[in-house]
């Protein structure tokens, strides 16, 4: 279990009570809201109350030793914004997380959790305050150690049947290598090469007037739940670009795969109204003549470095 230090005598474990204003007092945290960072104790602040959370359509619980937990937004769709990319990025900014029952008088500590970092989180429908259906965000917690737990309210989230596609911002990579790092940049982008690679392009963009790339969470929900990743898209010329951090001896094996990913992408975007006009593959250099030709005989642009700038064939 982990206990909270609130002063230099004073501690807080796993199923002890406190005043939600004393907490605050001690930890920070604005004290409105289910998501409360502070930067006080670096840590982030959560509280789930099934009962008023049920009334907007937050349906917090737990779910094979995973905390299914719903996040921030009454009305309309929810977004991987302000509250919501605090808590996705709280191990990227160093903040612990802990969860709290209830949300206002007297509360109780519940434990210390992390987003799983396998899968962090994935979108669903549910009621907003207003009873209109939303798209939610449910945040996936794992408790930092095991524990016994005392109150083991079951989640009621229903599996959605339905493609869900999100777009999501491009922003700075970490200069970090821990594995259990979630930033936007990289979420999806395994090979950190990549990852700097799109940042590059997206910052040359910028440098020649053109719009900020974005990118695109696609949940597909068959034969099970799994949210993939693109890397970019340009939204001026609605061009879906692919990143691979190719090198000599693996240039081909990577350009086939992304390939493959651009005209799965284009096909599962599409089906939910996101317009795809270009494909284009976004490598360190440019690649070989035979492949070029392979390109352009798929009509699929490709981007490379060339010094200073970009370049697209």
């Amino acid at each position: 279990m982990s206990r909270i230090k609130l002063s230099n005598n004073k501690f807080l474990s796993p199923g002890d009570a406190i005043l939600r204003k004393d907490l605050h007092k001690y930890l920070g945290g604005s004290g409105q809201g289910g998501i409360n960072p502070s930067s006080k104790s670096s840590s982030i602040l959560i509280f789930t109350d099934p009962t008023e959370g049920a009334k907007h359509g937050y349906n917090d619980g737990w779910n094979k030793g995973i905390f299914e937990y719903f996040g921030s937004g009454q009305k309309g769709n929810m977004e991987l914004k302000k509250m919501n990319k605090s808590l996705l990025n709280h191990v990227e900014e160093g903040r612990r997380l802990f969860l709290f029952n209830g949300h206002r008088g007297e509360i109780t500590y519940e434990n210390e959790f992390t987003l799983y970092e396998r899968d962090p989180y994935f979108w669903t429908v549910s009621t907003d305050k207003e009873g209109k259906l939303r798209d939610s965000i449910v945040f996936r917690l794992k408790p930092v150690k095991k524990y016994s737990i005392k109150n083991p309210i079951a989640s009621k989230i229903e599996s959605v049947s339905r493609t869900i596609v999100k777009e999501i911002a491009i922003e700075k990579s970490s200069s970090k290598n821990s594995r259990k790092t979630v930033t936007y940049i990289s979420q999806g982008i395994k090979d950190r090469k990549e990852a700097r690679l799109v940042e590059e392009y997206n910052l040359y963009r910028k440098k020649e007037r053109l719009s900020d790339l974005i990118r695109h969470t696609v949940q597909i929900h068959f034969p099970k739940r799994k949210i993939l990743f693109t890397d970019g898209y340009e939204s001026e010329s609605k061009t879906l670009v692919e990143a691979k951090a190719t090198n000599q001896r693996d240039e081909r094996d990577k350009i086939r795969m992304a390939i493959g990913q651009l005209f799965d992408y284009r096909k599962l975007l599409e089906e939910e109204n996101v317009k795809v006009n270009n494909l284009a593959i976004l490598i360190p250099t440019c690649p070989s003549k035979d492949l070029l030709e392979l390109l352009k005989d798929l009509k699929i642009k490709i981007i490379f470095k060339e010094g200073n700038k970009f370049i697209k064939k």
